[in-house]
């Protein structure tokens, strides 16, 4: 689809009725194309509906006929142009994240990168300690365990605004070998670090008996490496972890008996 084109039907005047969904075309070729479709497609309709119309307009219809039928043709194989249930519903999430984006303009968590990020780290930081308090007071290891790992699941976000830190990378590292720690110990009746075993140390699928050294998260010693090799924790991408984690770094399974609020 030709911007130039989209261009030339804002600026005419036939078309001052539908400008919005021209420029709603036009602002959405290159990263929605599905949607500058079928806006200039609703243009389309809306021009055909016209009760009064000069041959300039009946031309400038016809251009955007051609325009449709090229596209359509050019995206034949896609799903989201070759089904109008797989566009409606594309169109229909487009239409709700742009709700939501906008019903949190102002709002300086979602405006600004820096804010989200610094809510985001004092978020898992208040997971870590809220974990650590739960173990020093014996709570069911299952609890202790879920806390721990919804930390290094947290941390693991900061990816997203490009922390690769390596104190971003100790807490994730600490906050999972805390979890197979607990869970190790919970299995074998050593009450999960203090924890209840009753709980049954809600370790799921978690590889207690392969549970890595532990990280010197906290310390001032840089002993972490002697802990870890450098390739456990690749460069963070907008992916999260380029590695997959290991057996014992897996998240348990949900377990009915933690239920667990984490608005903090």
């Amino acid at each position: 689809m030709d911007a130039n084109i989209l261009n030339t039907l804002i600026a005419d005047k036939q078309f001052k009725a539908h400008v919005q969904f021209l420029k709603l075309a036009r602002d959405c070729l290159a990263a929605n194309p599905l949607v500058s479709y079928w806006a200039l497609y609703y243009v389309l309709e809306q021009g055909i509906k016209t009760p009064v119309q000069d041959d300039a307009f009946r031309r400038q219809l016809g251009v955007i006929m051609t325009v449709l039928e090229k596209e359509k043709s050019s995206r034949k194989g896609d799903p989201l142009f070759d089904s109008e249930a797989e566009s409606r519903k594309f169109i229909e999430n487009y239409a709700n994240q742009l709700l939501e984006k906008s019903s949190r303009k102002g709002d300086p968590l979602f405006d600004s990168e820096a804010e989200s990020r610094k809510f985001i780290e004092n978020y898992a930081n208040q997971l870590l300690v809220r974990a650590e308090n739960e173990v020093e007071l014996g709570v069911s290891p299952s609890v202790s365990i879920k806390i721990y790992l919804s930390a290094a699941h947290v941390s693991t976000l900061l990816t997203l605004f490009g922390d690769n830190s390596e104190e971003n990378t100790k807490r994730i590292k600490y906050c999972k070998w805390k979890a197979v720690t607990i869970a190790k110990e919970a299995k074998s009746g050593g009450g999960g670090g203090g924890g209840n075993s009753s709980g049954g140390g809600g370790g799921g699928d978690l590889d207690e008996h392969n549970a890595p050294p532990p990280p010197s998260y906290g310390d001032s010693n840089d002993d972490y490496a002697a802990n870890s090799s450098a390739s456990d924790y690749s460069s963070g991408t907008r992916g999260g972890f380029d590695r997959q984690p290991s057996e014992a770094e897996k998240k348990p399974e949900e377990d009915d008996d933690a239920n667990i609020d984490f608005g903090m």
